[in-house]
């Protein structure tokens, strides 16, 4: 399997339930992999959102600096 394969299956299971915070992070975790930059972000935002404890909360931060890092904006990332 690829990881165009593991996003379309992320993506479907996502639809299904929008509110679950781990489908986001494993779905910006994909994107960052496959170069989806724009979609690595929403998601993380995505997770932000749906999250429901400060360790999703912390962990959906990360990963937005992740996203703003990986987007080459350094300063949001420190943000």
């Amino acid at each position: 399997r690829s990881t165009a394969d593991a996003i379309r299956l992320w993506e479907k299971a996502q639809k299904l339930d929008p509110k679950y915070h781990w489908g986001w992070i494993e779905l910006a975790r994909l994107y960052r992999v496959a170069g989806e930059l724009q979609k690595q972000k929403e998601s993380a935002e995505r997770a932000l959102e749906s999250s429901t404890s400060d360790r999703e909360r912390a962990l959906s931060w990360g990963e937005l600096g992740d996203a703003e890092k990986t987007a080459g904006n350094l300063m949001a990332a420190w943000e």
